[in-house]
């Protein structure tokens, strides 16, 4: 059984399709931010002591484990000299690339999988440059 149909999460609907892409859109958001850091070759003790926390509060943002507020977010940002975009834009503007990706995603997955099951579509392009800055969403709200 696919994850969606366990957590009951339908990618017909668009209301799930949304909160999906903001989430993945969070989660490509702290990957960026992170290989950032480690293209400046920076600890976690190095961020945490530009920003004036803990080690272990950089690990909880790192790991996706803290509710980023804008704040904090804009405070990593500074420890590793990086700029966050914000951009607003109408969800079927970029509906059709994500479920595109969703699609050859999980042919990827499935094609490697034990039942070996036939991939999806091929050849998407990279993910488009990530909707920064979003407060987490709540995965899968409505």
């Amino acid at each position: 059984m696919e994850l969606d149909a366990i957590l009951g999460i339908d990618q017909d609907d668009p209301r799930d399709r949304l909160a999906d892409y903001l989430v993945s859109h969070d989660e490509k958001l702290i990957e960026d931010l992170v290989a950032r850091r480690h293209e400046l070759r920076m600890s976690q003790e190095d961020v945490a002591e530009r920003m004036g926390i803990n080690k272990s509060d950089v690990c909880r943002i790192e790991r996706g484990d803290r509710d980023l507020m804008q704040s904090t977010l804009r405070r990593y940002a500074m420890a590793i000299d990086a700029v966050v975009v914000h951009e607003v834009r109408a969800f079927e503007d970029v509906d059709g690339a994500h479920k595109a990706r969703r699609y050859y995603e999980a042919g990827r997955q499935a094609a490697t999988h034990p039942a070996g099951r036939e991939t999806a579509v091929e050849g998407i392009a990279e993910r488009e440059l990530v909707v920064a800055g979003v407060d987490r969403a709540v995965k899968y709200g409505r």
